[in-house]
């Protein structure tokens, strides 16, 4: 067993390594069992389906590696297959875990990032893999796991129902290892995907951040009944992002003077009232009169 980079671990070894941080679980211990030991939280943590974790699950049992049995989960009543290490088995991911950071990497980074330094981790993924994790990342809101490629260099966390779970904080320390360019292309891949969802301040907000101006500019006109009838704190950030375009500088200013009035922000809405003002633009004086 040689290992030198974080592909050249099978998934087989990082089931191990995973099951490895749950030691003291044994058959017979039938209600204190966590999810991260059922074929659903191995998969979320090494990034590959339920029924690929399945096969290899049963080839490590062959080998006496791991051990499989019935239980409940923590404040759950139904019973679920739940798996841990053999005395083996115990052995043999130790192994692994010695070889992983001898090569200069820690489990934590190789498995979860939810439990790793974003330093380590963005030196630990491959080129494509940076480029998943980036697009995770970059997303507000969270999506199906599926949605996203596949990864052979580190695990995207997941929730029970398989969507995205990054910690805000873990996510912003990631995006502060990527480039300007990077952040640029993930930003228009998240509009592009909210596009097919239908969620438009989602697509607004990642347009404007793609650097693709224009496009928020007609998204933003095109919102104008969602701007004046639900007003949000999220509209009025994204708003007071936009560049306007050539023509639409009124417009802008007006749409972005309502948010503001909306979200009660009246430093700003005045703000936006001045440069109607000084655009000689006749909606100056409603926006004063409602502030």
């Amino acid at each position: 067993m040689k290992i030198g980079k974080a592909t050249d671990v099978t998934v087989k070894q990082r089931i191990m390594l995973h099951l490895s941080r749950f030691p003291g679980y044994y058959p017979g211990d039938d209600y204190t069992i966590p999810f991260d030991l059922t074929q659903d939280g191995i998969a979320s943590v090494v990034g590959i389906t339920r029924a690929h974790v399945s096969i290899d699950l049963k080839k490590l049992i062959e080998l006496d590696y791991v051990v499989g049995w019935q239980a409940h989960l923590k404040g759950s009543r139904t019973k679920r297959f739940v798996y841990a290490l053999q005395p083996k088995g115990t052995i043999e991911a130790a192994a692994i875990r010695d070889e992983v950071e001898k090569a200069g990497m820690t489990v934590d980074a190789l498995l979860d990032m939810k439990r790793c330094d974003p330093e380590t981790k963005w030196r630990s993924l491959s080129h494509n893999d940076r480029e998943t994790f980036g697009k995770a990342c970059i997303l507000r809101a969270p999506i199906p796991r599926n949605d996203l490629p596949p990864t052979r260099t580190g695990v995207i966390p997941t929730d029970y129902n398989g969507m995205t779970q990054i910690p805000r904080e873990t996510a912003d320390l990631f995006l502060s290892k990527a480039d300007r360019g990077s952040l640029r292309r993930w930003h228009s891949w998240a509009a592009d995907y909210w596009l097919d969802k239908g969620e438009r301040s989602e697509r607004l907000f990642h347009l404007i951040k793609s650097g693709r101006n224009l496009e928020a500019n007609w998204l933003a006109m095109r919102m104008k009944a969602d701007i004046l009838f639900s007003p949000s704190d999220d509209l009025l950030e994204s708003l007071s992002m936009i560049r306007p375009e050539s023509g639409l500088e009124r417009s802008m200013a007006w749409l972005c003077a309502e948010a503001a009035i909306g979200c009660r922000d009246l430093k700003k809405a005045r703000e936006m009232a001045e440069k109607l003002r000084r655009l000689e633009s006749p909606e100056h004086m409603t926006v004063m009169s409602q502030i």
